[in-house]
């Protein structure tokens, strides 16, 4: 096998590790909130706080209190110990504020929650009303269960660019005359997507469920740790590694509970490999209790062989904590379909122009009283019955099996060369828990994904070759190392 083409092997394994970590953490059934109906306490710090911040704080309360059109009340109290929500001012360089929900392990319904506003606003008052106001808005969004949107107008927009803040402020300051506007009925500072989100959010009255048999107990200090082993296959080759990983449960300063891995003893097709000093320093959050929210690690910073490890890892994860936080999956036998069907994309924009895959999931709970006190859980990532990803090309949506297409990706291979490839990917996680503890005790992942290839000289893809059919095929296996 050539360099080349071992490099873009390595290259194509991972973007389908990380795309299938980044759909997991995206994907829930239903979002944490409280109980639908709910009035819900909030105090304000006062230490730190800018002149009439909690004016402001209460004007926002009162703003998402007239939208979830009585679905739930945000009413402020007067002593820390009363809250439910608290809001606290400190001083950043980095951020205009952060929420932190944290949820009933038992109920999967968020209990309590704890927001910091930065305290440095802008000398001009009317500036002043419009940052604290705006901010307040949005972390209480995030405390009530409301994700980020892509949407510019929306409260719950997520600042991407370095001048979004200045963007974002500066529109609302257009809308309003005084301090006395900022948070009037006149302008809310919410968008039509907001109101519908939140309203959608608690639409449901139905009582908390059970707890699930999932629920991961952790102890602080407690090691977990795991030898992963890898085969990926692909029309130019077969790439093997295997990894340790090694970990301990913390907790952070919201008392929330995390395990820290730290990543060892690569072994490469064969050949012990060595992490460079910074990937060896890189730590691995997980965690699967129901108030952490997985998140993806900064692959750009640890050398490219740990990128395939730490997202297989992640992938595991991520499986148990989406069927942890479904209501349908309680006993064995219980069987839940997550519908997603939106695509996600690891297109670069330079060598990948497209790079789109959309699932749906099938979480099915195994036997729950399993000898040696294990529970086996199956999660299958699985077609959509209508994938939406982008088909740039007529003779794309032909099925190259027996289903709509739900992977695509189209490289840019040299000047007048573009190679396109479609296909049906799905993805089958057997995981084994310990039932005491809700510990991982080992999982083994098949990602099979049967493709249709053209080669095309030209961007829109109507000049091509023949085709040639192929199989990628990773499998994953974890096992616990005691």
């Amino acid at each position: 096998m050539s360099a080349g083409a071992h490099c873009d092997h390595e290259r194509r394994t991972y973007n389908a590790s990380v795309i299938g970590a980044l759909l997991l953490i995206g994907q829930l059934s239903t979002a944490p909130h409280w109980p639908a109906g709910a009035r819900v306490a909030v105090w304000v710090d006062p230490a730190h706080a800018p002149a009439k911040a909690a004016a402001f704080v209460e004007r926002a309360m009162k703003t998402w209190t007239d939208a979830s059109d009585g679905r739930l009340t945000l009413v402020p109290v007067r002593s820390r110990t009363e809250a439910a929500i608290r809001i606290a001012f400190v001083a950043s360089d980095a951020t205009y504020g952060e929420a932190a929900p944290r949820l009933d392990p038992g109920t999967g319904l968020i209990a309590r929650a704890d927001i910091a506003i930065n305290s440095q606003v802008p000398d001009d008052p009317l500036d002043a009303a419009i940052v604290l106001y705006l901010t307040a808005l949005h972390e209480l969004g995030h405390a009530l269960g409301l994700r980020h949107s892509d949407t510019f107008s929306a409260i719950m927009y997520r600042f991407r660019r370095p001048d979004d803040g200045s963007r974002y402020f500066g529109a609302y300051r257009q809308k309003v005359r005084s301090a006395d506007d900022v948070g009037s009925p006149r302008v809310t500072g919410l968008d039509v997507e907001d109101i519908s989100a939140l309203r959608e959010l608690y639409r449901s009255q139905t009582p908390p469920p059970s707890p699930s048999p999932l629920t991961r107990h952790y102890q602080e200090n407690e090691r977990v740790s795991y030898r992963m082993t890898t085969t990926n296959q692909n029309r130019t080759g077969t790439l093997t590694y295997t990894a340790v990983a090694r970990g301990v449960v913390k907790r952070d300063d919201a008392g929330r509970f995390f395990e820290e891995f730290q990543w060892s003893d690569i072994v490469w097709n064969g050949s012990p490999f060595e992490l460079p000093p910074a990937s060896r320093e890189f730590r691995q959050l997980l965690s699967l209790s129901p108030d952490y929210t997985p998140s993806l690690p900064d692959f750009s910073r640890i050398h490219g062989r740990l990128i395939g490890p730490t997202a297989d890892l992640m992938n595991f994860y991520s499986d148990v904590w989406l069927a942890i936080r479904q209501p349908g999956v309680r006993r064995s036998g219980d069987r839940v379909v997550v519908n997603h069907g939106q695509a996600a994309s690891w297109a670069d924009g330079t060598r990948v122009l497209i790079g789109e895959n959309a699932i749906d999931f099938v979480i099915v709970l195994g036997d729950v009283g399993a000898p040696g006190g294990t529970l086996g859980l199956t999660v299958q990532h699985v077609p959509p019955k209508e994938p939406k990803i982008k088909i740039p090309a007529d003779w794309m949506r032909t099925p190259v099996v027996d289903v709509p297409n739900n992977w695509v990706q189209v490289t840019k291979a040299g000047e007048g060369r573009y190679v396109a490839a479609v296909g049906k990917e799905v993805f089958d996680a057997q995981i084994r828990l310990e039932s005491a503890t809700g510990r991982i005790v080992s999982a083994r992942l098949e990602n099979p994904v049967e493709v249709f290839e053209r080669e095309c000289s030209d961007e829109v893809l109507t000049k091509c070759g023949d085709g040639v059919r192929y199989r990628i095929l990773r499998q994953v296996e974890i096992t616990e190392i005691r």
